[in-house]
């Protein structure tokens, strides 16, 4: 009597290769993933860039303050319709808050110089990803 089937080595021999295959694939889908997330806070720090130059155009100056994180400045070009709504954040995939441990945007004025400069962070705010200044 002949019996279909795969015998407990052939599984074994399976699952090694599988597990092999996952554990060099996985690492670099994550840091893909990381890559991806950085690249759109970068298109996010120019669409910034560029409402805060119409701001500029509108209002015939850079809205004012030091160290505005991105919702502060998301809430004054939305007054003046230079930007439509505060974006999300591509680590939470939700709009930004005060509270993001990843992706954060900062801006800082300087009335003396009139220069402002805009800056990313990426995965766990550690690394600077993007500075923007108008000087």
């Amino acid at each position: 009597m002949k019996k279909n089937g795969f015998t407990l080595i052939e599984l074994v021999i399976v699952i090694s290769i599988i597990g092999l295959i996952s554990s060099i694939f996985i690492p670099n889908f994550s840091s893909i993933q990381t890559k991806a997330k950085e690249s759109s806070i970068k298109t996010i720090v120019h669409s910034l860039h560029t409402a805060i130059e119409s701001y500029f155009i509108t209002t015939g100056h850079y809205p004012g303050g030091d160290n505005l994180n991105i919702i502060e400045l998301a809430s004054i070009l939305i007054k003046t319709g230079d930007l439509i709504s505060i974006p999300k954040n591509p680590f939470t995939g939700f709009e930004y808050s005060e509270t993001d441990s990843s992706g954060k945007i900062t801006y800082s004025y300087s009335e003396k110089s009139q220069s402002y400069t805009l800056t990313a962070l990426g995965l766990n705010n550690e690394k600077e990803l993007i500075t923007i200044k108008n000087f």
